[in-house]
């Protein structure tokens, strides 16, 4: 290989650069159910606060509530699904926490941010270390 690269006017390959980084098995460790119980429980309550604060939105005749109505319909599908690995919960909790329309919502309107990340933070005590 070290004659191809320099044919082809190529620096040859530092030492060990073949191996590529493992990946962290314990993000794709599953999480128990029993400890998705408090997520599914404050994710439920969290929806329905969103969807009645939707329904207010939809009926009102501001000129920005129907923008308002899609973005909170938005987080609503977002939060559709459980976590079910350590990767996912990563992830979720930094949509949760650096989201601007969850951050919009959660300054104005109703309280989701810390219950639902005080919930994904119990959800991952349940993964297997």
């Amino acid at each position: 290989m070290p004659g191809l690269l320099s044919t082809l006017g190529l620096p040859p390959r530092a030492a060990g650069s073949r191996t590529a980084a493992r990946p962290d098995p314990s993000v794709d460790a599953e999480i128990s159910p029993a400890a998705l119980a408090d997520w599914r429980t404050e994710r439920q309550a969290v929806v329905t606060r969103l969807r009645g604060l939707a329904a207010r939105a939809n009926k009102s005749t501001h000129v920005a509530a129907q923008q308002a109505f899609i973005e909170i319909q938005s987080l609503v599908k977002q939060l559709a699904r459980d976590p079910l690995t350590l990767r996912q919960v990563n992830e979720l909790e930094r949509w949760l926490s650096q989201d601007d329309v969850v951050g919009d919502i959660d300054d104005l309107a109703v309280k989701i941010r810390a219950p639902l990340l005080a919930a994904l933070g119990t959800a991952r005590a349940g993964i297997p270390r």
